[in-house]
């Protein structure tokens, strides 16, 4: 699969995933990463990070947590209940 169709599929699966367990996707919002990484550093979120492990260790945003989309169902407990979840299926190399 290309890799901005790999984007494309973890999208719309994070999505769906949303959806079902969060809010409704009209309280969704995008969050810039610059904005995104100074929310994590301040603590006032946490950045879920949805890709397969061995893409994760390749790279990621600092601090992350890694559930991949598949298990996510699974592992929803493993998330803070009292901190807004941004998820992302992209990282960065450190």
């Amino acid at each position: 699969m290309r890799s901005g169709a790999a984007g494309q599929a973890y999208l719309a699966d994070v999505e769906r995933i949303v959806r079902l367990y969060f809010t409704a996707k009209d309280q969704m919002e995008p969050v810039p990463a610059a904005e995104l990484m100074q929310r994590a550093k301040k603590g006032l979120v946490t950045v879920l990070d949805v890709r397969p492990p061995e893409e994760f260790a390749a790279g990621h945003l600092p601090g992350a947590i890694n559930i991949p989309i598949g298990e996510l169902q699974k592992r929803l407990a493993e998330l803070p209940k009292r901190r807004e979840v941004v998820a992302t299926a992209a990282g960065r190399t450190a």
